[in-house]
């Protein structure tokens, strides 16, 4: 099994849908080849059985702009969940790196036909895990070509993305190093 597919079955991918003051309208989990989904009326408990439950076993939270968005949510709203001790991985960050000429910053959906259609979370959980794929072509590209812009990288973004790094074993670079590249 290849490195980055090791690290997407071993990632919760997550997705919420929310109105503006944050309230969770809907939420969409994938591990491996089990799904989650959550709308309407559901409870604390709801929310806790069906990520503590499919996330159990994860050893990475994986989505797009997870970091900013989902997670803080989460924590307010459901503090006690196991995804809030796991690693994350953030597409959203790791988009400009991969992709500087072009980075996206809103997935791809082709999942709706027509803009007007609603967000299914489930589905925007499972474009984070392709966009992560994407992306992993691109470091592992690096790692081989570039060695040094990569560890540049890894140094960089090794506060939030070091578990990433370490799965595609990219070593940092120390300090002294980042310094004398940069």
């Amino acid at each position: 099994m290849d490195t980055i597919q090791k690290i997407l079955d071993q990632s919760l991918l997550l997705d919420l849908e929310t109105t503006p003051d944050g309230k969770v309208l809907k939420v969409g989990a994938v591990l491996g080849d089990k799904e989650g989904y959550l709308k309407g009326r559901f409870g604390q408990a709801d929310v806790g059985k069906l990520l503590n439950g499919l996330g159990g076993g994860a050893k990475y939270v994986l989505g797009h702009n997870i970091l900013d968005h989902d997670l803080p949510i989460l924590r307010k709203q459901f503090p006690s969940l196991h995804l809030h001790t796991l690693p994350v991985i953030d597409t959203l960050f790791l988009s400009p790196i991969a992709f500087p000429e072009n980075p996206y910053h809103h997935l791809v959906k082709d999942y709706r036909l027509l803009s007007t259609a609603l967000n299914d979370p489930v589905c925007d959980a499972k474009n984070s895990g392709q966009l992560f794929r994407d992306q992993c072509v691109v470091f592992e590209a690096l790692k081989n070509a570039e060695n040094k812009l990569v560890r540049f990288y890894a140094w960089a973004f090794s506060a939030t993305m070091l578990p990433l790094f370490q799965a595609l074993e990219i070593d940092p670079f120390s300090q002294e190093d980042a310094q004398d590249y940069f």
